[in-house]
């Protein structure tokens, strides 16, 4: 008689229970995904309701990265050893479902996805899915590239990480540059996380040949290339959908007084897209796995993967930001704005709240504002030794808002002046203003408004 020690049968076992929920989950993933929708999702049931078919799909996958593929096994292997996955989400409006009405929290797309996961692969695996959401409205990627990681715990765990930023960048000669930091500060960062963009487009692309847009698209295609990351692109779904079918209506897409937010619709077009990708993904890795008839998934061994070195000569990791730009009105910063000293004051500075208009909102564009013209504020800021000293002024423009002057001074005499209009005219939401490089120490701050008012969110160090 065979004696088998403990160990053995244990990890046999184990092996076999395994290789039995993957099978599981392999069955599950088969099955269309409306099958697992919400019943608060079942407005769109199939196909044929979301205005989409096998084609309009295909090129809204626009790019599988190689990076976030992988990124997707070592979820895998979490699954199947019944861990649970986190998914941040980041973004502006259209990430909060601006416009959607009173149910929009449960509406917008990565609702849709998180509870997907959970009502067809926790039941099996154990595995749920937590969602965390850091969306701001009006604010792009120039402002959170820096300041992504103000908004984490203490070595917070990200899975998968969705970038919904489309819409709110406008397209300039550094848009390059200003995404290809955020890329790489999340690629790096210590847990290795699933990159996702996902793209909404302005109505205005469909009724003519929006340059920017298609620029911006280019660019991100590029990067999505380089960096190996994925891409979803709702427009190249639509676009080719609106051309084959007649009675499609591009007005279904958006919503608001000024169709600026996507839709319902939209939103549960993008749910699909990114569903669909997971679900590919994890099905591949899940037929490797049980063809191989390894011990499926239960090592951790995704720390052997290192990312191309080419790719990530350099990088700005200690970036600092005293902001008051809030996912929620109680959300705790590492860094506030209203941490910081202020030394003079002069005319009225208040905690401005977002308007929430037309939807469910918590999040605040908050700062100093100044409400005419005439006003001076003096703050001061320090810069660390790990820092590279680039000083960044985080603004919103206001209605009577005109020309307005930040100086930078420092003990050592380096000083630095910006001059820039403050109204809508220029950007109508936030905008991010490079002062400057300063030595490591104490540095002020100093905002005067000359012909009109401005709103002051932030100061950012790199």
């Amino acid at each position: 008689m065979v004696h088998y020690s403990h160990s053995f049968l244990f990890d046999r076992h184990r092996l076999e229970l395994s290789e039995m929920n993957s099978k599981k989950l392999s069955s599950i993933l088969q099955k269309p995904i409306f099958t697992h929708w919400d019943n608060e999702h079942m407005k769109f049931n199939n196909c044929e309701t979301l205005k989409l078919n096998k084609e309009s799909v295909k090129l809204g996958l626009e790019y599988s990265g190689g990076l976030t593929n992988k990124a997707i096994q070592r979820l895998t292997t979490k699954v199947l050893n019944g861990k649970n996955i986190t998914m941040w989400v980041y973004g502006g409006s259209s990430t909060l479902g601006a416009d959607l009405g009173p149910q929009n929290n449960n509406l917008t797309f990565h609702h849709y996805v998180q509870t997907w996961w959970n009502n067809a692969i926790a039941p099996i695996t154990g595995s749920y899915m937590e969602r965390n959401v850091i969306a701001v409205g009006g604010v792009g990627s120039k402002y959170f590239g820096i300041c992504w990681k103000e908004y984490l715990s203490t070595n917070a765990e990200i899975d998968l990480f969705v970038w919904e930023f489309f819409m709110n960048n406008p397209y300039s000669k550094d848009y390059t540059k200003i995404i290809e930091k955020f890329v790489k500060t999340i690629l790096l960062y210590y847990s290795q996380p699933g990159l996702i963009f996902t793209k909404f487009s302005r109505k205005s692309r469909f009724n003519s040949v929006e340059t920017s847009s298609n620029k911006k698209d280019h660019i991100l295609l590029q990067l999505a290339k380089k960096y190996q990351f994925t891409s979803l692109n709702i427009y190249r779904s639509n676009f080719y959908y609106n051309n084959l079918v007649k009675d499609f209506q591009v007005d279904d897409l958006y919503v608001g007084i000024y169709q600026l937010h996507p839709s319902k619709l939209a939103h549960a077009q993008m749910a699909y897209l990114l569903i669909t990708y997971l679900k590919k993904q994890i099905l591949n890795d899940l037929k490797f796995r049980i063809d191989r008839k390894e011990e499926l998934g239960l090592k951790d061994d995704w720390k052997i993967f290192k990312p191309p070195k080419a790719a990530f000569k350099t990088t700005d990791g200690n970036s600092k930001c005293w902001t008051a730009i809030l996912p929620t009105a109680r959300f705790l910063m590492r860094h506030s704005l209203f941490s910081l000293h202020v030394i003079y004051m002069k005319e009225k500075y208040i905690n401005h709240v977002w308007d929430s208009n037309k939807a469910v909102r918590s999040d605040v564009r908050g700062g100093y504002l100044a409400s005419r013209r005439n006003a001076l504020i003096r703050i001061i800021f320090p810069i660390d030794l790990k820092a590279k000293g680039h000083v960044y002024a985080s603004v919103s423009g206001v209605d009577n808002g005109g020309k307005t002057v930040i100086k930078v001074n420092s003990k050592q005499g380096y000083n630095r002046t910006l001059i820039f209009d403050c109204s809508k005219r220029v950007y109508s939401a936030q905008h991010v203003y490079y002062i400057g490089k300063f030595p490591p120490g104490e540095n002020i701050l100093t905002l005067i408004t000359i012909s009109g008012g401005c709103l002051l969110h932030g100061v950012l160090v790199e």
